[in-house]
């Protein structure tokens, strides 16, 4: 059982390898499965590297849009009592322990079931196994670099001026914005779509 820990400041490369040891293994099979996908998608086709490494930047792009959408989608009002039971399993579990490092890190089974349905997806548009692994691998960037700026923005001191902004930015969607800021990576989506701030909490 996860235990509520005090207030760690971890937001240094090898105390967040701490932190994945203890709470986020999978960074280990993302970060290392990573290499070994980028070295095979290279090595299927070699004379291509530069495409490969621009579907890779790209996927790093895509994860911001993956991010809100699916932030946002947990947070719908549900009608029914078992949509809110779902919904509540998925994520809404995380609003009430979130001082739990645990409980701030998507379960493995959740994101290797959507590595598996993206690959899909991008096979099925590029029709190339290297072309989709390097957009995925694109994509596992993005999604790392969201686990870490969750846990600074619930644990950490930021040393920059963009993470403390980002820090803010997810503590205020947490103390009463809930239906707002939806943005982990970058606000960017919740100023395009208007959900930097709670509607309902302005009226």
């Amino acid at each position: 059982m996860t235990m509520p820990m005090k207030r760690v400041h971890e937001d240094r490369p090898l105390g967040w390898l701490r932190v994945c040891r203890s709470h986020f293994r999978p960074f280990f099979f993302y970060a290392g499965g990573g290499i070994v996908l980028g070295a095979a998608a290279i090595g299927r086709e070699p004379s291509a590297w530069s495409s490969l490494l621009g579907l890779a930047v790209l996927g790093v792009l895509l994860w911001p849009i993956v991010e809100y959408a699916v932030h946002r989608g947990l947070h719908v009002q549900a009608r029914s009592a078992r949509m809110r039971a779902l919904l509540y399993l998925a994520h809404g579990i995380h609003h009430e322990r979130a001082h739990v490092v645990g409980s701030n890190f998507l379960r493995f089974s959740a994101s290797a079931s959507a590595s598996a349905l993206f690959f899909l997806l991008f096979l099925s548009l590029l029709g190339s196994w290297s072309q989709a692994a390097a957009l995925l691998l694109g994509l596992w960037g993005g999604y790392l670099l969201y686990e870490f700026t969750h846990y600074v923005a619930h644990f950490g001191r930021p040393r920059t001026a963009w993470m403390r902004a980002m820090q803010r930015h997810h503590q205020l969607h947490h103390r009463g914005e809930e239906r707002a800021r939806f943005g982990v990576t970058t606000p960017i989506l919740d100023w395009l779509f208007g959900t930097l701030r709670d509607r309902e909490a302005r009226l």
